[in-house]
């Protein structure tokens, strides 16, 4: 995972990229890199924001963790179940 500098950096970039498009008169890449430094930005705002994506099996655990029906049986012992 990056750290926000790294994402400022890459920002920054493609900024500079952007800028040199600008000055050759390359409209589409500059558009092209002032998007990229767009979604860069918006990449460490996410971060710093502390946004976590979580895994399938993280959204699962967590999805158990917060059943009722499965709290009901923590703490249970094997005893307390037929089998």
């Amino acid at each position: 995972m990056y750290s926000k500098k790294q994402f400022t950096a890459l920002e920054a970039m493609c900024r500079e990229q952007a800028a040199l498009a600008r000055s050759e008169m390359e409209l589409s890449l500059m558009k092209y890199w002032l998007a990229e430094a767009e979604e860069w930005k918006q990449l460490a705002t996410a971060l710093a924001a502390d946004v976590v994506l979580l895994t399938a099996e993280d959204r699962e655990r967590l999805k158990s963790e917060n059943d009722p029906s499965a709290r009901a049986y923590r703490g249970a012992g094997s005893a307390d179940f037929p089998g």
